[in-house]
């Protein structure tokens, strides 16, 4: 998995919780007004509609909720996956969450970050082995096998250029 991609995401969907946060208490703030509505003076038709309205942005206000909790449930999840221990299918799956909960971006760079390798440093290469280091070091160690005479002139030939060719 690649673990900046699964980085960026994680912090994209706590950014997100933190969106549902401020929203969450936008929400909230509007329902401290229900007694100075009642105490309005306004006609039972205008009060029971702005009441209406504030009841509605209370189940408004517990789904965001909802989604706060599980933005972050996700993030955690994308930085355990990062540090190996949660799942690739883990991974989609909150990856699918993050994209039907409007996280497009983030939902994106999560499937992108379970599905693709970490990039390898230049100079570095795995081979069909899943042997991994620099160039300049697999040469040097092809070359002391040769001269301690564990490999013939002709393995030494042939390895050296599936080496280069790998490249």
């Amino acid at each position: 998995m690649n673990k900046t991609l699964l980085t960026i995401a994680a912090v994209l969907s706590f950014l997100s919780a933190a969106g549902y946060v401020l929203f969450s208490l936008v929400l909230i703030g509007i329902n401290s007004f229900r007694d100075e509505i009642i105490a309005s003076g306004g006609s039972p038709a205008e009060i029971t509609e702005l009441l209406q309205v504030i009841d509605a942005l209370n189940r408004i206000t517990f789904i965001i909720i909802v989604l706060l909790v599980l933005n972050i449930v996700a993030g955690v999840r994308l930085l355990a996956a990062k540090n190996g221990k949660a799942t690739k299918n883990e991974v989609i799956g909150w990856s699918i969450y993050l994209f039907v909960s409007g996280g497009f971006v983030t939902g994106l760079l999560a499937v992108l970050g379970a599905t693709s390798k970490e990039p390898q440093a230049v100079g570095t290469y795995v081979d069909q082995n899943g042997a991994v280091g620099t160039l300049e070091k697999r040469l040097k160690e092809l070359d002391e096998l040769y001269q301690k005479g564990v490999i013939t002139k002709e393995e030494y030939q042939e390895r050296r250029a599936k080496i280069i060719d790998n490249v």
